[in-house]
């Protein structure tokens, strides 16, 4: 059966479309090669004509391995990954037991319950119960299983953590920061920056001084001198 002519104006289409794209990329090849030789034949003058190299200039001319060895590539070392959890912390954090111990509500007492107000309007939270609960309070650990297990990089940057504050309740700020002294690696934590936005509080200024000074080496305290 001879083929229609619908057949045949497709098959010249499609090899005419094969035909272009050849010739686009051996077009594209011969740009490449030349555009490759031009800069290898090295600067030109404003007419075009290669300009001689000073003999006694060093022109730096890197292999391409040397350039992904510097940009792409990490050695062994640096790809090396390592579990950063320290076990036996976490497992004395799970036998912690006391108020608010494990993320638990903080049930108060009676005489409690009658002095919490002044502190809640002071601070917009129950602050009574903050300093009922230990600076070193435990939490339950929700991760997902899998995230347990996860390793990272072996050697990583050191980290500033920045906590800015203003009127801050002092046992809140202080469990703040003693959160990431217990649980981020000692290796990766260069200093605490507790940054003061203007604080009128008392507590927040001498109190706080006294305390970070004599219990902690790598936290400091900033202050702003307006809000």
């Amino acid at each position: 059966v001879a083929p229609s002519s619908d057949t045949m104006r497709r098959n010249t289409v499609t090899a005419l479309k094969f035909l272009l794209s050849s010739a686009a990329l051996i077009l594209c090849g011969v740009c490449l090669l030349h555009a490759i030789h031009w800069i290898k034949a090295g600067p030109r003058d404003q007419s075009g004509i290669v300009r001689q190299r000073d003999s006694r200039q060093a022109v730096p001319d890197p292999s391409m391995r040397e350039v992904f060895d510097k940009i792409l590539l990490l050695t062994r070392a640096e790809r090396e990954r390592i579990d950063w959890h320290d076990n036996r912390s976490i497992e004395a954090e799970k036998q912690r037991q006391g108020p608010g111990e494990q993320g638990q509500a903080y049930i108060m007492s009676a005489d409690e319950e009658t002095r919490k107000s002044e502190m809640y309007r002071a601070n917009g939270f129950n602050a009574l119960a903050s300093d009922s609960i230990s600076l070193h309070r435990s939490l339950s650990d929700i991760r997902h299983p899998d995230c347990k297990k996860k390793q990272y990089l072996k050697f990583l940057p050191m980290a500033s953590f920045i906590i800015p504050f203003h009127n801050e309740h002092l046992s809140t700020l202080l469990r703040s920061v003693y959160s990431i002294l217990n649980r981020a690696p000692k290796e990766l934590v260069k200093e605490i920056i507790l940054a003061d936005d203007h604080s009128t509080k008392d507590e927040c200024k001498q109190p706080l001084d006294d305390y970070v000074r004599e219990h902690f080496t790598n936290v400091i305290v900033v202050r702003a001198e307006k809000r």
